[in-house]
């Protein structure tokens, strides 16, 4: 009985974790949080008023990736939707990558290649011509 026990509270517990990213999450995506170059972990805390140690766990334990894994994934997301849009054509890829939140060349590159497997050249080339 008190294993069952246990087992329930440690499953409200989990339920309680995952909506708490769940809000942080959806938080984040709808206020495109992460296009701000300057974002860091120590700035969500603070904005969702958490510590920056259990913002940390949440987000590793939710996504299986540290925070700025994470965020660099939704910027890939981002500037990979500019790549694919013709809207976009007369934007550099540095500028694609300035503007998806990365705040520099390297870091959007490095970042690009880890997510995709490809350069932001070679997958806007792909893109463009399958």
């Amino acid at each position: 009985m008190i294993l069952n026990k246990q087992v329930t509270n440690k499953q409200q517990k989990n339920n309680k974790v995952s909506l708490s990213f769940s809000k942080i999450n959806s938080s984040i995506l709808k206020n495109k949080s992460y296009l701000n170059p300057s974002l860091s972990i120590k700035i969500l805390s603070q904005e969702f008023n958490l510590s920056e140690g259990y913002l940390s766990q949440l987000i590793n334990k939710n996504t299986d990736s540290n925070f700025n894994d994470y965020i660099n994934s939704l910027r890939i997301e981002e500037s990979k939707g500019m790549l694919n849009n013709s809207d976009y054509n007369n934007y550099t890829i540095v500028a694609i990558g300035l503007e998806s939140g990365f705040n520099s060349k390297s870091s959007f590159y490095t970042a690009f290649k880890k997510f995709t497997g490809k350069t932001p050249m070679e997958y806007k080339k792909g893109v463009r011509n399958p």
